[in-house]
């Protein structure tokens, strides 16, 4: 039951109530009996849009458009028990304390965002220091075709499914709903470990006795490599999902202590036992996905609990019933097809450069060698990219403070530089970071017998730190967008760019040279993903309060 709040606490929000009219009681009295907690004039605005209002509505009723009939139907919802402790937000004219959280740019912000990346530093730092890491070693060139084949397959197939997790799990992690996030889980990992099976499986049927492609035990590399690699990367969305970056280092770790102890244990001087560092890496791996699934339990578990301080209700969850798997597939699939494409748009300058223009595919050392390093200007620059994604909702709390929803060009103007100050910073930690490794080049030939041959593949070093850079340029304005629920758009940009690196890269390898092609193709495709995700992402912003209207 609602208590009306007394006459005194009404006054300070019924001013000027002859002015709105007296037909605006009917609409506060509507949303109220919508929702008794309306957080924002936005989300008025929204509730208003179901009723059937519409901005000819709102000037019939006296106001410019429905974002200003919002704001003053907001000022009317305490009198049918709208909240009363404080005045609505985006209705205050004056700048309240900032918000908790992190709205401003910090080391600690940027060390915690550097830790997404603890699996990809782990697998590089025992690679450099045993020369064997969960999918890189010094082996055959048959072996070497193999494996890669096997980790651009598990990547392209899992990557969909990851994102699609991401965003359903996200959604039941939020209301606290154990029954539908296992549903969620079984129905996007469980899907993603099924087309695992499938493809791996049958590519290597394909391998083995249809195309016969390579040796026996080549193909049964692609089948173990292949599996494990996808199981460890599926193992890991629910710790992302529930930002447990310390459970996401320990396992990484874990699987990154076997691999060197393992590796070096098996170096004498400059020779590596080839047959034992298979084995070695699978252990890595194993070892990385048994402490990742066991983490994966407790961090569900932590997801699904209620907050702290609020008291469970007494729901019987068993009883809860399962979404139509329908809806909810055609909700993630923007996600699925970014997720996928992405992997893609990696990967595809790799395929041709081992051959695919010619219909065949054998591993390219001194091409893997300068894409290979080149992929550590991603490095810093997700990680600067991940911490200006933590930024925004902070800042998007504060500026919904600060102005009146009605004069929403202040919040437009605010955050159009928010993005513009993000994305400038996001492409001088690349350039800075790409310069460096640039002149390290000569240290880097020598830090590794796996990188000797980076003076010969210099040209391609260089264009993959360019192409790299780019392809972080658009996976920070990803970022933004699905921050307001925009996945389309990158999902179609992004196959937009693999496409565009696939057709350059044939193109250009069959009438010059495989590298050539290779990289050029990959540099275009990062580019068309790095500018048109920038002019999407601008076009946000400009009109923000418009962006965020539709996200509801």
């Amino acid at each position: 039951m609602t208590t009306l709040p007394e006459a005194s606490v009404l006054a300070d929000f019924t001013m000027d109530l002859d002015e709105m009219g007296p037909d605006l009681h009917a609409e506060a009295r509507s949303v109220a009996g919508r929702t008794r907690q309306a957080q924002d004039a936005f989300e008025v605005a929204v509730i208003l849009a179901t009723l059937g209002y519409s901005d000819q509505r709102a000037r019939e009723l006296g106001c410019r458009d429905v974002f200003e009939l919002a704001e003053k139907v907001t000022a009317l919802l305490p009198l049918f028990g709208g909240p009363v402790d404080e005045p609505p937000v985006g209705t205050i004219d004056h700048a309240p304390e900032p918000s908790p959280g992190p709205d401003r740019m910090s080391l600690g912000l940027l060390a915690k965002s550097l830790l997404y990346s603890a699996p990809w530093i782990v697998a590089v730092l025992a690679l450099v220091i045993a020369r064997v890491s969960f999918w890189s070693t010094t082996t055959p060139q048959m072996f070497s075709t193999t494996v890669s084949l096997a980790l651009f397959a598990s990547l392209i197939v899992t990557g969909g499914f990851m994102q699609a997790f991401a965003r359903r799990g996200l959604f039941y992690s939020l209301q606290h709903n154990e029954p539908l996030l296992r549903w969620a889980l079984r129905w996007t990992l469980g899907a993603g470990l099924a087309a695992l099976l499938v493809v791996i499986g049958g590519g290597y049927l394909m391998l083995e006795y249809v195309l016969q492609a390579y040796t026996p035990a080549a193909n049964r590399s692609f089948l173990f490599f292949g599996m494990s690699i996808g199981i460890l990367l599926l193992a890991f969305s629910p710790l992302y999902l529930a930002r447990a970056l310390r459970e996401i280092v320990i396992s990484a770790c874990a699987g990154g202590l076997v691999a060197v102890v393992g590796g070096l244990s098996i170096t004498v001087g400059n020779y590596i036992n080839l047959y034992t560092a298979q084995w070695v890496q699978f252990s890595a791996l194993w070892t990385a996905v048994v402490v990742a699934l066991l983490f994966d339990v407790r961090v569900l578990r932590r997801l699904a609990a209620p907050p702290v301080g609020v008291e469970d209700t007494s729901t019987d969850n068993r009883h809860v019933l399962a979404p139509r798997l329908g809806p909810v597939a055609r909700s993630v699939r923007a996600y699925w097809a970014y997720g996928t494409g992405f992997f893609v748009l990696l990967v595809v300058d790799q395929l041709i450069a081992g051959g695919l223009w010619m219909g065949v595919f054998n591993y390219n050392g001194l091409y893997q060698v300068g894409v290979g390093t080149g992929l550590l200007v991603l490095i810093p620059t997700l990680t600067y990219a991940i911490a200006a994604g933590y930024l925004l909702p902070a800042t998007v709390r504060r500026e919904m403070r600060r102005y009146r929803v009605s004069g929403s060009a202040g919040i437009n103007r605010v955050l159009l530089a928010f993005y513009r100050r993000h994305l400038v910073i996001t492409l001088l930690v690349g350039l800075v970071s790409g310069a460096l490794l640039l002149a390290a080049t000569d240290w880097l030939a020598t830090a590794s017998l796996l990188t000797v041959h980076l003076q010969l593949a210099r040209d391609v070093y260089t264009a993959a730190l360019a192409g790299y850079l780019l392809l972080g340029i658009g996976a920070f304005n990803t970022g933004q967008l699905f921050s307001l629920g925009r996945a389309q758009t990158p999902a179609a940009l992004v196959w937009i760019a693999a496409g565009v690196s696939l057709m350059v890269g044939l193109f250009l390898s069959y009438e010059f040279e495989p590298l050539f092609g290779s990289i050029t193709g990959l540099v275009t495709g990062s580019a068309v993903f790095a500018v048109t995700t920038t002019v999407a992402a601008y076009r946000m912003f400009r009109r923000f309060d418009l962006s965020y209207f539709r996200a509801f």
